[in-house]
């Protein structure tokens, strides 16, 4: 059963007019059609309606908004919902507080675009941003608008966006781009978000005109801009020269040159609008090539051409026979004016050509161990020796394949540390490379040996062990505590500055992974390919602080699995709170984010994603291994928030956190903490952990009820983690009369329906 998700309400008695019960800055997702825009701000003004169905609108003072909603779009005098479904949006999004950046990879889009576009943008972005795909399926239906920096339609066809998007998608797409969005079309995309559509005009079989209901260009896209166009072709690809001007112009060369294969040019309406802007010409013919269009609050950039197709690769490198020589240098125009074109939609603050050199690559990783714990190397590497290579209990130089696993691993001795580092940081990658394909390097140090600035010049591995100390201290253990019993929570390490994800490494190699002790943790400055829940990729930019390790429970203790995650949600604000203060005020979204509040447009507070946990779960052998994943905004202030603004906010004159500390930190709480979850499970727990979670009295509503059913979060079910609620309107609230005595309300017990945006937007009842 899907819900809506709101906040409790305050009561609005002070300002007349205004519906009890309705928040002061509503913000509801179901399903798109039709669409309500309620401005928070002016909540007397006429709500605006986009949809056929919708009807006109007018506030209703009443004690429940979604009757409000009701009303207004037509249902029925009770309040039941009409059967189509509502999108409920307020009047502003947010930018600042939008991780993500979102490429439509649905029916006509071409895989050689979207591959480009791709690989250009997380370029360009992946330390702010994570780029990934949106299937027409999630943008119809998925709450994909809260969280989205920037939307992205790519190089392909238009007649199947048409089909796949009009008219459903696309007022979804203008809704969202009103609203403050962002949105960037190439080639296709331009095509499909101009008002009116000419292809290939008089040319049997080609032929495309028409309409388009997105309509940000207010005139004509005609093409191809150039002529020799074949479809699922190179033929009539080429390079063209671009003039910039307007907003581009001085950002970025003059004129510069990008891949063109069937593109369109602008042609501007009989009456000019003030809306939008050149941004470049077709040097060739003066026909615009590129425009910016300011719709509502938002802005769309819509380029013929495909600027986001790397130079130097196949297609558009062998468009250069006879200039090879200039390839590498018309690259970096191109570059410069991709990050212009970003820095004109808001997503860069600077329009300078990145270094290519601060641009992480797959590096190798260290095993090593607290100089106080020597035998735990030897322990690790005796055990893997033996399991993974018995015939000559030596595991170095022997690429270790995992049966149905993720990854090829190989185990370097001591010696090959420098040796293994200069030839990963001289290595050219192309951007071609398939990470996971590729062998992962792990060189094993000496016991006592720990890597100096110079191997891991992001994370200082030293000064953590030495916060580890004083960490274990505080909570009442020691460094060796679990002497005999394997290594506790940081005392032995895989470090890497660059690899593919640290969840992928444990969770996804079956082969190595029973051969690991657990508390081993695994560790990095950047993850090329982070895991979040679901789909979710996980943004990994520099001072973000992201790891994983391993634990284990018995078989008798099955129902604790999944109140792992609110064990180390509960964990990291604990100890961001002993080792920071109260006053940074992290607080935990249901099942597995971490939140905080802070300051943000027009001054306003509002909550942003601090962080997120990831458990995953294997069973084997009478026993659930848990690889728990955890990623941190330390030192990153984009594109959410970080710890260090938080600390800096509470306090101006407390020292700046580290990497090395809060991981220290965590790591001691944590294990602290575990100690008690094995032997007496979640319940010493619950009260703290209801102290710092957002959901307290939240009202959610069944939409798909009827009527829709309004409930309470009361808490979460101690024996799978659901989330409890009751019923909130009367006679359910209240009880009722049965076998002879009053009983009290029944519990609804609800779970997440899947999507990968945002957990309290999907709920579904739990099956019993």
């Amino acid at each position: 059963m899907v819900a809506e998700t709101r906040c409790k309400p305050h009561l609005h008695e002070e300002q007349p007019g205004l519906p009890l019960g309705f928040p002061r800055d509503p913000l509801v997702f179901s399903l798109p059609l039709p669409v309500i825009l309620v401005d928070p701000k002016q909540p007397n003004k006429q709500p605006t309606v986009r949809g056929s169905r919708a009807r006109k609108l007018c506030c209703i003072r009443t004690s429940h908004s979604i009757r409000t909603i009701s009303r207004a779009v037509g249902g029925l005098a009770s309040g039941i919902l009409p059967s189509l479904p509502l999108l409920i949006l307020p009047s502003c999004l947010r930018a600042m507080s939008r991780p993500n950046v979102l490429i439509y990879s649905g029916p006509g889009v071409s895989p050689l675009s979207l591959r480009n576009t791709t690989q250009t943008l997380s370029a360009l972005l992946s330390s702010t941003h994570s780029v990934q795909p949106l299937t027409p399926s999630q943008l119809l239906t998925s709450p994909w608008e809260p969280t989205c920096a920037l939307l992205v339609l790519p190089g392909g066809r238009d007649l199947p966006y048409v089909s796949a998007l009009s008219p459903r998608g696309t007022r979804r797409i203008r809704a969202y781009v009103e609203l403050g969005g962002k949105y960037l079309a190439l080639c296709a995309g331009a095509y499909f978000s101009a008002k009116e559509v000419e292809f290939a005009v008089g040319q049997e079989g080609m032929e495309v005109r028409g309409a388009r209901d997105l309509g940000f260009w207010p005139g004509i896209a005609r093409g191809p801009a150039f002529p020799g166009f074949v479809y699922e072709s190179e033929a009539g690809a080429r390079v063209v020269r671009l003039a910039l001007e307007g907003e581009l112009a001085g950002s970025a060369e003059p004129q510069l040159e990008v891949y063109f294969n069937g593109g369109c040019e602008f042609v501007p309406p009989a009456s000019p609008s003030s809306q939008v802007f050149i941004l470049a010409r077709y040097a060739e013919t003066s026909a615009i090539a590129a425009v910016r269009c300011s719709i509502g609050r938002g802005t769309a950039v819509l380029c013929g051409a495909h600027p986001e197709y790397a130079l130097t690769q196949e297609p558009a490198r062998g468009l250069f026979a006879g200039r090879e020589g200039e390839v590498e240098d018309t690259e970096r125009r191109r570059v410069a004016l991709m990050r212009s074109l970003l820095g004109v939609l808001g997503l860069l603050p600077s329009m300078s050509t990145p270094d290519p050199a601060a641009t992480p690559t797959l590096l190798p990783q260290f095993l090593c161990a607290h100089p106080s714990r020597p035998t735990l190397i030897h322990a690790l590497v005796s055990r893997l020796s033996a399991a993974l290579a018995p015939d000559s209990f030596e595991i170095y130089h022997r690429p270790l394949t995992s049966p149905h696993g993720n990854d090829t691993i190989t185990f370097f001795p001591p010696s090959s540390l420098h040796p293994a580092l200069s030839r990963a940081r001289s290595r050219k990658w192309t951007g071609d490379e398939d990470l996971h394909a590729e062998v992962k390097e792990i060189v094993v140090l000496e016991p006592g040996q720990v890597p100096g600035r110079a191997e891991t010049p992001k994370f200082d591995v030293g000064a953590f062990w030495e916060e580890l100390g004083r960490a274990r201290e505080r909570v009442g253990l020691r460094i060796g505590a679990r002497e005999g019993q394997g290594p506790g929570l940081g005392e032995l390490l895989i470090y890497g500055e660059a690899v593919t994800s640290t969840q992928t490494l444990l969770d996804n190699n079956p082969h190595l992974l029973p051969h690991l002790p657990s508390l081993l943790l695994s560790l990095a400055s950047h993850q090329l390919s982070g895991r979040g829940r679901g789909s979710n990729v996980w943004v990994s930019p520099a001072g973000c602080l992201q790891f994983s390790f391993l634990a284990r429970l018995p078989a008798s203790q099955a129902a604790r699995v999944v109140l792992v995650q609110y064990l180390v949600g509960l964990a990291v604000c604990e100890a961001i709170e002993e080792g920071y203060g109260a006053g940074v005020g992290v607080r935990l979204k249901w099942p597995n984010d971490l939140y905080a509040e802070v300051v943000g447009e027009e001054r306003k507070k509002e909550l942003r994603k601090l962080g997120g946990i990831l458990v995953n779960s294997q069973f084997a052998n009478g026993e659930f291994t848990l690889t728990i994943g955890c990623g941190l905004n330390v030192l990153n202030s984009r594109p959410t928030t970080c710890l260090a603004d938080l600390v800096a906010r509470a306090d101006p004159t407390a020292p700046a956190p580290t990497l090395e500390r809060t991981l220290a930190l965590v790591c001691a709480r944590f294990e602290r903490m575990w100690g008690v979850f094995e032997r007496q499970g979640f319940a010493p727990f619950e009260d703290k952990y209801y102290e710092r979670w957002l959901h307290s009295d939240q009202e959610v509503t069944l939409v798909d009820t009827t009527p829709p059913q309004r409930v309470r979060i009361a808490g979460i079910t101690p024996e799978h983690g659901l989330l409890r609620t009751y019923p909130v309107d009367p006679p359910s609230s209240l009880g009722y009369w049965g076998g002879g005595a009053w009983k009290a309300p029944e519990p609804i017990d609800l779970q997440p329906d899947g999507n990968s945006f945002d957990m309290m937007t999907g709920l579904v009842r739990s099956k019993k």
